[in-house]
C-alpha cells in the first residue's frame, strides 16, 4: 500500500476517533467520550502499574485532572459559552446559579485571551494559566489547601485532556478546509 493511501486511512481513523463528536453539534457526546476514555485509560494504567511508580493518590489526581477538563477547558476563552456551562446548568436546583458564577469568574479571561491562541490552547502552558487562576485565589484566601503532589499530577491529567482537545480542534479545522 502506498504511503499516501496509508496516511489517508490513518487520518480517516483519527477523524472517526477524535473529531467525530468534537464538533459543536456533537460536543456533548464528544466531551463524554473523550473524558471517559482518558480517565478510564489512566485508571486502568494506574491499576496495573507498579505501585512504586504511581500511588493510588497520584492516579486519583491524574484522573481528576482529566475529568475536570470539561469545566477547565481551553474553550473558557469563548465569549458565548462552552460545553462546561451546559453541564453546570444541569446540576439540580443550583445549576443555573453555579453556571452564572463560573461565567462571571472567567469573563476577564474570555475577554483578554483570543480563542485558540497559544495562551488558551497550548497544552501545558495554557493549562498552567487556568490552574493558576483556579487555585491561586484560594491559596491567597486560606493558605495552603493543596499539596504540590496534587497540583503536579492534576496538571498532568488536565494537560492530557487539553492535548486531546487541541488535537481534535486541529483535526476538525484541517478537515473543514
Amino acid at each position: 500500500m502506498p504511503a499516501r493511501a496509508l496516511r489517508q486511512k490513518f487520518r480517516t481513523l483519527l477523524v472517526l476517533l477524535v473529531v467525530k463528536g468534537s464538533e459543536s453539534k456533537n460536543a456533548r457526546e464528544g466531551i463524554k467520550t473523550n473524558t471517559l476514555a482518558t480517565a478510564g485509560l489512566l485508571a486502568v494504567a494506574g491499576y496495573f502499574s507498579d505501585p512504586t511508580l504511581l500511588s493510588n493518590n497520584q492516579v486519583i489526581f491524574l484522573v481528576s485532572g482529566c475529568t475536570s477538563g470539561v469545566f477547565l477547558s481551553p474553550d473558557l476563552d469563548v465569549d458565548n459559552g462552552y460545553i462546561g456551562h451546559y453541564y453546570l446548568r444541569r446540576i439540580w436546583v443550583i445549576g443555573p446559579i453555579l453556571e452564572k458564577i463560573w461565567e462571571i469568574y472567567w469573563w476577564p479571561y474570555a475577554k483578554l485571551i483570543a480563542h485558540r491562541s497559544w495562551a488558551s490552547h497550548f497544552p501545558g502552558i495554557s493549562t498552567a494559566i487556568r490552574m493558576f487562576l483556579v487555585f491561586f485565589p484560594p491559596y491567597l484566601a486560606f493558605g495552603t489547601l493543596f499539596t504540590w503532589e496534587f497540583l503536579f499530577y492534576f496538571w498532568i491529567g488536565l494537560t492530557i485532556s487539553d492535548t486531546y482537545h487541541s488535537f481534535a480542534d486541529y483535526l476538525s479545522k484541517e478537515i473543514r478546509e
